[in-house]
């Protein structure tokens, strides 16, 4: 049978073909694969976002579909088309604002990537719960994390599962010494690159850094200090913004993937493609939904914090 599925909401501008030239998001990729997979089932899916601007390489015209038949409009048109217009399933995502306004869906849903707070994703919840049926989560940790935190029943919570595109790379060999990072700077990258940090006392490894092109106003001064350490150090070296291909090659290239964070992760799409390529993952971070993700594949060392 088929169904009529909304998928709605964002942050980053993205469109079917963004990661065959640029650096995305997790949340923006879970959405994405999302759409194409429900699509190869069969279904009819209509996702509103923040579309690329025109001129852009991923840029494809609103309203029009990609070469599955998913069919992509910017999140300005939500209001009027989900007002007006009967659908089976309605998924928002990042923007639970969305649900509280009428909609014609038979079913509704709030998929949510990040961490459950104690102050706005829980009055978030409480004002919208009577709007949609049940919340999807992004790992089994998230699931239970956002019941404690909320309130919301754990019979209504569905964890769904984060996957990866297999890309093809080229072994080249691995470079032991090389180091690679590609999370989100404030994710431990200070640990690396701060005076007296791990790579001052690594000067016989070299370390390739690299993140996707998005950064919040606000976190623009700490990111331009944590690329000038980049700058300063002979051993240290900012690749720039990487597309899928290009990240999935480094990792095959490299001798591992150095994660110094305690940051408590929802999921993370990094570690699930160091994993395809074999890439030893080396974290200080042994909460969250981390260790889920890497099962036996992860290599914890505490000293990253010290």
């Amino acid at each position: 049978m088929k169904y009529e599925i909304v998928l709605a909401g964002g942050l980053m501008p993205f469109g079917p073909k963004t990661l065959d030239s640029k650096s995305l998001g997790g949340s923006e990729t879970a959405m994405l694969m999302m759409a194409r997979e429900l699509r190869k089932l069969g279904h009819l899916i209509t996702v509103f976002t923040n579309l690329p601007a025109k001129g852009e390489l991923d840029y494809i015209e609103p309203g029009t579909g990609d070469d599955l038949g998913v069919r992509w409009h910017p999140i300005e048109q939500y209001p009027d088309f989900i007002t007006n217009t009967e659908v089976d399933l309605l998924v928002v995502w990042r923007m639970a604002e969305l649900l509280n306004m009428p909609n014609q869906a038979r079913h509704s849903v709030l998929w949510v990537h990040d961490l459950a707070t104690h102050n706005d994703t829980t009055n978030k919840v409480g004002s919208l719960a009577w709007n949609f049926q049940e919340v999807w989560t992004v790992s089994e940790w998230h699931k239970k994390q956002f019941h404690e935190v909320t309130g919301y029943p754990l019979n209504r919570i569905w964890a769904t599962r984060n996957g990866i595109v297999p890309v093809e790379t080229v072994d080249m060999g691995r470079v032991d010494k090389t180091l690679l990072y590609a999370s989100r700077p404030e994710r431990g990258l200070i640990h690396l690159v701060r005076p007296g940090g791990i790579m001052e006392r690594l000067p016989e490894y070299s370390l390739n850094v690299c993140f996707y092109n998005h950064v919040a106003e606000h976190m623009k001064p700490y990111y331009n200090y944590l690329l000038q350490r980049c700058q300063e150090l002979p051993n240290v070296e900012f690749l720039g913004h990487k597309t899928q291909q290009q990240l999935r090659q480094l990792m095959r290239n490299s001798g591992g993937y150095i994660y110094p964070s305690d940051f408590k992760d929802t999921s993370n799409i990094v570690a699930r493609e160091c994993i395809e390529q074999e890439l030893p993952f080396y974290t200080a971070s042994n909460t969250g939904a981390l260790p889920e993700t890497l099962g036996d594949c992860g290599i914890y060392v505490e000293q990253f914090m010290q």
